[in-house]
């Protein structure tokens, strides 16, 4: 497992996103791939950019 995957729980996960995704968007956006220690510094910080909160009340409001 890479080093920057961390599991803070063993709650069972609901979402994730893997490294192909993470490449897939740098594909799109830069038009290359990510090195890995790219890789690592967006696994870092990414979860400062989404807001989880809003995201499933979202969901649960649409789905529920």
């Amino acid at each position: 497992m890479k080093d920057y995957i961390k599991q803070k729980s063993r709650s069972p996960l609901v979402y994730w996103l893997n490294e192909e995704d993470v490449q897939n968007i740098a594909r799109e956006v830069i038009n290359r791939e990510l090195t890995p220690d790219e890789i690592e510094k967006i696994a870092e910080s990414l979860t400062e950019y989404i807001d989880w909160s809003d995201a499933i009340a979202l969901a649960i409001d649409q789905n529920i």
